[in-house]
């Protein structure tokens, strides 16, 4: 490829005649000639200027035309108007921004639903995503931010983005009725339901997984069950008769008291002496034991 002398580099916003769209880095001799045939005899693969930015223009004024044309010996038989260069360049589409995503996911049972995207106009090119760009999801129906490139020349680069929800069917376990927050699930509290899901959010967790777990919060009717909405049962719980230890040594007694909040081994849990009706504190050593000091 042969490059000429690059004369210098004018971006206008506004010109006075339409600009030609050109793909590529360079403005060739071809492209000038087909609009000033001054220039036809020209080597059509000689490069006279660097193609613009994305969004902006690259005017050859008549004077610098003229130069151009001193400079390899053209000789002009009248002043040459200017001339103006302007990428390629063409607005986004979900199914484009769709099919590069696909592939990175690699599962043809995924479907990606683009909720928005950049509104810009963009140059030919190749449209990257990867895994390191898409934002963590938050909950199973959250949709995501992915951050992505759009690759236009060997050298250059523009950001693109996306929001999307990516959805795959998949049998998962439901809540069959409203659990009530702290609830132990049992096998009677789940359902099994083809739902579309998001196969990159938390994962649905299996029915061993579930049973005998508590539900972190009220769960709907209906709702996917996922491990963020499940814990630990306590290992105490209000109204359990609690065995307590007081005292030390020789001294220790035990006695049932009834807890009054709930609580896992290590945790101060409030509990009431059937005996006298004082309440007390005592540390939960395991289920249904505890450890107490102080009057009870």
């Amino acid at each position: 490829m042969k490059f000429s002398f690059l004369f210098p580099f004018i971006v206008l916003s506004v010109v006075g005649r339409p600009c030609v769209a050109i793909d590529g880095d360079q403005i060739y001799a071809a492209q000038l000639a087909r609009e000033q045939p001054a220039f036809r005899d020209m080597d059509p693969q000689l490069v006279i200027g660097i193609s613009p930015a994305p969004g902006t223009r690259r005017l050859y004024s008549g004077r610098e035309l003229a130069g151009i044309a001193m400079h390899y010996n053209i000789q002009l038989t009248s002043p040459l108007e200017e001339v103006c260069f302007e990428r390629t360049v063409a607005p986004l589409t979900p199914d484009r921004l769709r099919s590069a995503m696909q592939g990175v996911l690699d599962d043809p049972d995924i479907r990606i639903e683009v909720l928005d995207f950049s509104r810009v106009n963009v140059p030919a090119g190749d449209l990257i995503f990867t895994r390191a760009g898409l934002a963590p999801a938050t909950s199973p129906d959250t949709p995501l931010f992915w951050r992505g490139s759009l690759r236009y020349s060997p050298q250059h680069t523009l950001s693109v983005w996306a929001r999307v929800r990516i959805l795959k069917k998949s049998a998962v376990l439901v809540a069959s009725h409203a659990i009530r927050a702290g609830a132990v699930i049992q096998h009677d509290d789940l359902a099994v339901e083809l739902r579309d899901v998001s196969p990159l959010g938390a994962k649905p967790t299996t029915e061993e997984g579930v049973v005998g777990s508590a539900a972190r919060k009220t769960i709907s009717a209906g709702t996917v069950l996922t491990d963020l909405l499940l814990e630990k049962p306590p290992d105490i719980s209000a109204g359990d008769t609690v065995r307590v230890s007081a005292g030390a040594g020789a001294a220790v007694i035990t006695f049932d008291a009834v807890a009054r909040t709930a609580g896992h081994k290590g945790d101060r849990i409030l509990l009431v002496n059937p005996e006298n009706q004082r309440t007390f504190r005592a540390v939960v050593d395991a289920k249904g034991r505890a450890h107490a000091s102080g009057a009870i």
